[in-house]
Formats: C-alpha cells, structure tokens, sequence
C-alpha cells in the first residue's frame, strides 16, 4: 500500500487533468511487499497517450488488465524488496491466472518473468505445470516492439 501526505500534494492547474484529480510529488509505503507499475496505452480527443499506473495489490493489477482494452497495457514491472534491503525492479513477460486449487497457495496472480521462471505474488517460483492456468496477458519483449 502507498501513504500519501498533504506535505507531497502538487498543484497542477485543473484544465491539465480530471476535475476531481489530485497529484502527489511523492508517497511512502506502509509495506514492503512487491508493487507494480503498469504502462498502458489510453485515447483522448483523438490522440492516443503512455501513462504509467502504480499498483500496490495483485488483485488490482488483475482486474486492471482485465478492464483494460486489447494490447492497451504494454508493460508491466514488479518491483520487490530485495534480501539485502535493497528494490529491484524486473519485467513480467506474462501474467497468468492460477487455477482455483492452487490460487490459494499462490494468490490471484502468476508472473512469467523475462528472465525466465514463473513465481507467485510471494515471490516463491512455482514449480509444475498446471492445465487449468489461464493466460491472462502477454507482453512483447522490448526489441519486439
């Protein structure tokens, strides 16, 4: 989870974003589980834009993606809390849904990392195939794009 404070709120003139938004220069985290930042494609007035979004749970990185139109997220990254204390950051390749019997050990989410090696929302690799994961999205390696 992040913390936001009043100390961190930016001003930024209301013609430049949604009415009702609010901007933070900076935020905290409350734990030091992994995040993730999503780039993602969206369209206004005819144009078509790259936000990145940052996300603190894997339930909402799901139902992201899933609301998200085809090939409109582009990438995303998980950045985690290293032994030695320190943040790494590393590309997911593809997000996979785990089937019900195993979800309750893994959490609602798989990464298949670039690197290679697929791991739960604990960061545990899971080892063994499974025929009723389902592939929830597949993200081009950087020299594809």
């Amino acid at each position: 989870m992040f913390v936001t404070t009043p100390s961190l709120e930016q001003w930024v003139p209301k013609e430049l974003g949604p009415p009702d938004a609010r901007y933070w220069a900076g935020f905290d985290l409350a734990t030091n589980a992994p995040w993730y930042l999503v780039t993602h494609q969206f369209q206004a007035d005819g144009d078509t834009f790259v936000q990145t979004t940052v996300l603190a749970l894997e339930s909402h990185l799901v139902e992201f993606v899933k609301g998200a139109e085809s090939e409109a997220v582009i990438s995303v990254q998980c950045v985690s809390r290293q032994p030695g204390g320190e943040w790494s950051m590393q590309s997911i390749a593809e997000l996979w849904l785990p089937s019900e019997e195993e979800a309750q050990d893994t959490g609602p989410l798989l990464f298949f990392m670039r690197e290679g090696g697929l791991f739960d929302a604990h960061q545990q690799e899971v080892v063994g195939p499974s025929a009723n994961r389902r592939l929830l999205c597949r993200f081009a390696s950087p020299d594809e794009s």
